[in-house]
């Protein structure tokens, strides 16, 4: 695979991983919605950082509602979904089920849709809030304790593998959260954002045994 011209990068990801996410994610004000479903002809790369941790039932693992994950590109991390269909094709091609050797392995997203969820579903499907200050606008104005309305989560409907190498970043931590740069606080903080699916149902998204995550 050859190597991608990018910018240069903060964070000990892999040579491949080229960053993306935030100039896809980030829309300008003009905007008010995203499309019901981006298909990528190359496909966007993202490395699996840390996979759902499930409970066996009956000797397998269950993932008919989809596998929640933290992904990344280059210099910033995000929680994605993988669909039912998108894990049926994986384990179908790999021979392999998805919740074995994932982790740290890079995989090219073809197809996506962008959902938001609310800060207590982020907080139930993935154990994750943001509730430090936070400067919004710059200058004095400051938002204290309050949490980002709106999480964009990436529900991957076909991936497929991109590098197998399973490279391990040293800095893991070091990766932010999209939802912590300021130019996304600032989009999604301080104006109005209609999802084309709105907000994903309280009971919604993917509902597993176990809200852990696990890496390496």
């Amino acid at each position: 695979m050859p190597k991608v011209s990018r910018p240069p990068r903060n964070i000990d990801t892999s040579v491949y991983l080229y960053d993306w996410l935030p100039k896809f994610l980030i829309l300008p004000d003009s905007a008010t919605s995203f499309k019901p479903a981006y298909k990528f002809k190359e496909g966007r790369l993202l490395k699996i950082l840390s996979v759902e941790r499930r409970l066996k039932q009956d000797g397998s693992y269950r993932c008919n509602s989809g596998l929640r994950v933290v992904a990344c590109d280059a210099n910033s991390r995000i929680f994605a979904i993988l669909s039912s269909k998108s894990i049926n094709q994986y384990e179908r091609d790999e021979r392999i089920r998805v919740t074995k050797n994932l982790i740290n392995t890079e995989i090219f997203v073809t197809e996506l849709n962008v959902n938001f969820l609310t800060p207590r579903q982020t907080s139930k499907l993935f154990g994750y809030s943001d509730n430090r200050a936070r400067t919004i606008l710059g200058g004095n104005s400051r938002s204290l304790l309050a949490d980002i309305p709106a999480y964009a989560i990436l529900q991957v409907e076909n991936f497929r593998i991109g590098n197998r190498d399973r490279y391990i970043p040293q800095n893991v931590d070091a990766i932010p959260y999209i939802y912590t740069l300021s130019d996304y606080q600032k989009r999604y903080l301080t104006s109005a954002f209609d999802n084309e699916s709105d907000y994903a149902p309280e009971t919604g998204g993917a509902v597993g045994d176990s809200d852990e995550l696990k890496s390496q």
